[in-house]
């Protein structure tokens, strides 16, 4: 799989890091995009992030790049404000609300990026 973007930009004075998912995750984009995630945060330590996943065109993932992207969000949760998760796929849903209840981070899944309130 290829994550085709990771932006981080700025809007209405809040911090935002926007992941653009693509085909199928495997363990080895997971790895690379969290090296890219830390590295962005470690950046601004005691900044606070709203993330945002877009998985529109993403097909699936692996269980180890699963297990790898949990442990990451568990690892950053600190400098997560909250979570967008932008798909149509009725298996993501149901997964976002189990990381919901897994994790202390608000999230809300929406179906497009318009959605998302800025």
């Amino acid at each position: 799989m290829e994550i085709t973007k990771i932006e981080v930009f700025i809007r209405n004075e809040k911090k935002y890091i926007k992941f653009v998912f693509s085909g199928r995750l495997e363990p080895h984009d997971a790895e690379n995009a969290i090296i890219q995630w830390k590295d962005i945060f470690s950046k601004n330590s005691g900044t606070k992030y709203i993330v945002i996943w877009d998985c529109i065109r993403m097909q699936g993932y692996d269980h180890e790049a699963r297990k790898k992207w949990q442990t990451a969000l568990s690892e950053l949760e600190k400098q997560i404000d909250f979570i967008w998760i932008i798909t149509h796929s009725t298996m993501f849903k149901m997964g976002a609300q189990v990381m919901a209840l897994l994790t202390n981070i608000n999230l809300k899944v929406v179906e497009t990026e318009d959605q998302i309130i800025f």
